[in-house]
């Protein structure tokens, strides 16, 4: 009897032993069980804002760009219209220039009149370009060169030599160096060749340092030996100071035997095209 009692406790106890490991069992299961439910839905939700980010990432993405859309026609407009309003005063001038019946009257009204040009030219181009920030200075200097010779009965005498380095210039400093050009070229046709033929040479280099040299020379007469350009009885030559203040640009002046005019500036950022 000993013997069978003893068997049955063990029997028993093994019996509880089982039943605690499957409790124990069940619970691991509905442990891991919850866990995955928990992280599947931790995974869900954040895939869920994950997507809404990215489509509220998406819109405003697409806002911007139609807003730049609009701003770059916008640009585009305001240049059309400021080359339009300038060929209209330029017009004006021109019937002025005509009507006043004085020579002195006509030449100041005219000159004023190209310079006008000058400017509208760089509208002219921007709205006809996608970059609205910049201007190819090389394109811009050559046709503003063709649009100042042939102003000039002798202009196709004149040779305009080009060596324009490929640099984008902002608005402010093409403008700057567009009345620079058209000032000193106005007074070279005007002033260094008595016969009518000569040649000018115009250089835009880059130089190690980042800074820009722009050239303009002539093998013509030559200023005059006792000439003081910042003083000078010619308007050009005066402007041509006062322009190059706006780029920080220091000027300078020498015969050899032709006039020569030198500026040399540092721009902060001027980049390549």
């Amino acid at each position: 009897p000993e013997g069978e009692l003893a068997q049955s406790q063990q029997a028993l106890l093994e019996e509880q032993n089982r039943a605690q490991q499957e409790r124990f069992n069940r619970q691991i299961a509905t442990g891991l069980f919850v866990g995955a439910l928990v992280i599947m839905g931790i995974l869900f939700y954040f895939l869920g804002v994950g997507r809404k980010r990215s489509a509220e990432i998406e819109a405003q993405k697409q806002e911007l760009e139609r807003a730049l859309r609009e701003k770059e026609v916008l640009l585009k407009e305001i240049h059309h219209r400021v080359k339009n309003n300038m060929q209209v005063v330029s017009g004006l001038l021109e019937l002025q220039a005509h009507e006043s019946g004085d020579e002195e009257v006509s030449r100041v009204v005219n000159e004023g009149k190209s310079r006008i040009e000058t400017m509208a030219l760089i509208h002219q181009m921007l709205y006809a370009t996608s970059n609205l920030s910049t201007i190819c200075f090389a394109t811009y200097v050559e046709t503003l060169v063709g649009q100042i010779t042939n102003a000039y009965t002798h202009g196709s005498q004149v040779h305009v030599e080009l060596s324009i380095a490929k640099v984008a210039v902002d608005l402010d400093t093409c403008m700057t160096l567009g009345l620079i050009t058209h000032e000193l070229l106005n007074n070279t046709l005007k002033y260094a060749f008595p016969s009518g033929q000569g040649q000018v040479h115009m250089a835009l280099n880059a130089l190690p340092d980042g800074s820009y040299v722009y050239t303009v020379v002539d093998d013509g007469v030559g200023l005059p030996v006792d000439m003081e350009p910042t003083e000078a009885d010619s308007l050009g030559l005066r402007l041509v100071h006062m322009l190059a203040s706006d780029i920080r640009a220091s000027v300078h002046f020498e015969n050899n035997p032709g006039a020569s005019c030198t500026l040399r500036w540092s721009p902060l950022a001027q980049p390549s095209i």
